[in-house]
């Protein structure tokens, strides 16, 4: 009975001491892609299309008159690589223009 006694307290002892962690905050990132091959509003639309299904992605705006897309992602759970190599999938020549943290 001591025993359990003993282990009981030094769990409770244990626990008192621990913090509870919080799950990290997502690391939202900005990105602007230039984008080579964008001809029509239906390429924006594609491409678009394409990165709005993408879990992570926060918001995307595709301009052809630009010749890029701004993209704001989480990058805990995907990288501007990742982002460059799908929108590569479609046809397009990609590459980062600037990165905002």
């Amino acid at each position: 009975m001591k025993i359990l006694s003993f282990v009981l307290a030094l769990f409770v002892f244990i626990g008192c001491g621990s913090e509870k962690k919080e799950a990290p905050k997502p690391a939202v990132v900005k990105v602007s892609f230039k984008i080579d091959g964008m001809v029509c509003s239906s390429c924006e639309k594609s491409i678009e299309s394409k990165l709005t299904k993408i879990d992570g992605v926060k918001s995307v705006n595709v301009s052809q008159e630009v010749g890029g897309a701004d993209v704001e992602f989480d990058a805990s759970k995907i990288s501007a690589e990742k982002l460059i190599a799908d929108i590569s999938e479609l046809g397009y020549k990609v590459s980062i223009q600037s990165s905002q943290p």
